[in-house]
């Protein structure tokens, strides 16, 4: 018997004194078999619930587990200043937005944005909403924008050429006021081709309001809700990373 602290007592078989020398070599081959599988089993369950609880933490998604999560009642005029009559910009006020995939559709990425509310035409000012990441040192998003007259360019997914450049392309699309969500169905092959194993980075989301008209176009932008930090550390910047499935 080996005593260790806190009463802790570890029993080593020891065969029986009526055994012959043969036999206790055998009666101890016997045990040191038995501890072995009780080893390797102990090592096959640890793998097997490792494995089970991997998928989760790595792939994420949907709106459980959003990659992108943001405060509410957060909305800050010109992005710098909050104030006390949130719900009159509820409609831009970003709750979360993650992706997702269907196995039965593997060459589409679902983006999806949840918002506090959602209107089908603004009052005055042009609603604007993205979701942003980046793949291969590449920027990407999904895009709408909403006037007084109802939505206006349409749901697009577009990579950022620079320059203020884009290349951009229509996508599937859902508008769901009465649960406030914003779903973009975007072909990978769009977007950079994704395949098993692509990794979309530095994601992030927006919603703003800024004055527009056919004449003068897009003016600076009034509410804003970011989901980016920038007084946050370097690693809380963000959202989290999402892992292309199929």
């Amino acid at each position: 018997m080996i005593s260790f602290e806190k009463n802790l007592r570890v029993y080593i078989p020891v065969p029986p004194p009526t055994l012959l020398n043969e036999d206790k070599v055998l009666f101890l081959l016997e045990v040191r078999e038995k501890m072995k599988k009780k080893v390797i089993g102990c090592v096959v369950v640890a793998i097997l619930m490792v494995s089970a609880i991997l998928p989760c933490v790595v792939m994420g998604g949907g709106p459980d587990d959003p990659e992108i999560e943001d405060n509410v009642f957060d909305v800050k005029f010109v992005g710098l200043w909050g104030f006390f009559f949130q719900f009159l910009v509820k409609h831009i006020d970003v709750v979360s937005a993650w992706f997702d995939e269907d196995s039965e559709n593997p060459e589409y990425l679902t983006v999806c944005l949840q918002t506090r509310s959602l209107v089908e035409r603004t009052e005055s000012f042009e609603a604007l909403y993205k979701v942003n990441w980046f793949f291969n040192h590449e920027r990407y998003g999904v895009i709408l924008k909403i006037h007084p007259d109802g939505i206006f360019a349409g749901f697009e997914a577009y990579k950022d050429l620079g320059n203020n450049e884009y290349e951009r392309h229509e996508c599937e699309r859902i508008f769901d006021v009465e649960q406030g969500l914003i779903t973009w169905r975007v072909a990978k092959e769009l977007i950079g081709d994704l395949g098993l194993g692509d990794v979309l980075t530095t994601t992030s989301a927006c919603a703003l309001l800024r004055p527009w008209d056919a004449t003068t176009g897009e003016g600076p932008d009034i509410f804003k809700d970011l989901t980016f930090q920038m007084i946050a550390p370097p690693d809380e910047r963000y959202g989290e990373d999402y892992h292309i499935k199929y």
